[in-house]
């Protein structure tokens, strides 16, 4: 009996190191993005932005395609449940708060299904002071913006020139290269 209860033990120690050790590569590494599972092709996106109508969070106003003409704006797709998401909001923030006098916005495009949800991450972890839009449960309609934007991945993010032309396309986890891939764009017209 004795034994037994060693043994047990030993297993149950081994098993949760071995536990502990995933969850920390887990939490460590990075995969490039959080992947959209769907078999419909994906559009490849051009310098010509789709024709969009978001409502903004905490505005009674939408946003459009001619509602951002005159600034540098970044769309940035992305969810709460996403962790490479959650992981790049300091790196968000940096670049807001460097570029937001250069003539240049942040437009969030949520995909989850609840406004409230959105709200609760901006209350209890980043407030995030940008425009927002969460495109909500109607997941037809959230998959053909997807597919509109050239959506594979969040986060997603489209960078638009005052013209309201596409510069840029960028999908995964930036990091601190974040305010550069984006500087490159909007001090290039100075």
């Amino acid at each position: 009996m004795k034994l037994f209860k060693k043994v047990l033990i030993i297993i149950s120690v081994v098993w949760t190191i071995i536990s502990l050790g995933l969850i920390t590569y887990a939490t460590l590494i990075d995969p490039p993005s959080c992947a959209v599972n769907d078999n419909e092709p994906v559009t490849e996106l051009t310098d010509d932005l789709p024709e969009f109508k978001f409502e903004l969070m905490d505005e009674n106003s939408t946003v459009t395609n001619e509602s951002i003409k005159g600034n540098y704006t970044m769309l940035y797709f992305w969810g709460t449940s996403c962790s490479i998401c959650v992981k790049e909001m300091p790196y968000l923030h940096d670049t807001y708060e460097k570029l937001k006098d250069e003539n240049f916005e942040i437009i969030a495009v949520s995909y989850d299904k609840s406004e409230k949800k959105v709200r609760k991450f901006m209350d209890e972890e980043y407030p995030m002071p940008w425009k927002h839009t969460v495109l909500g449960d109607d997941r037809e309609s959230a998959r053909k913006t997807f597919n509109s934007f050239g959506f594979q991945g969040s986060p997603y993010k489209v960078i638009v020139s005052p013209e309201g032309k596409v510069l840029d396309t960028f999908n995964g986890f930036s990091g601190e290269d974040l305010l550069d891939k984006v500087k490159k764009h909007v001090n290039s017209a100075g």
